[in-house]
């Protein structure tokens, strides 16, 4: 797709995640902060509240490593920093 522009990417504005859980270690999610709050023309101190916000710890408090869930996080960034308010 190289020369090739998409104006409605999903990733634009959202936290992209690779492969098929739906969760991104916090510090993937804190690297996309500047991109997003770009995208959404918010300041990045929003975008990383809702970071903060959406970060779990381990599971029973002992089990894996924190996570943060990307759809809740993308669902909830649509909600209160909307891509349509960002022109």
């Amino acid at each position: 797709m190289r020369g090739h522009q998409r104006k409605n990417s999903i990733g634009h504005g959202h936290i992209v995640r690779l492969g098929l859980d739906p969760h991104i270690s916090p510090a993937t999610a804190f690297l996309q902060v500047a991109r997003v709050a770009r995208a959404r023309h918010a300041d990045s101190s929003a975008v990383r509240a809702l970071v903060d916000k959406h970060v779990e710890g381990r599971q029973f408090g002992f089990f894996g490593e924190a996570r943060v869930n990307v759809l809740l996080l993308n669902l909830d960034l649509d909600r209160t920093l909307p891509l349509s308010a960002a022109k």
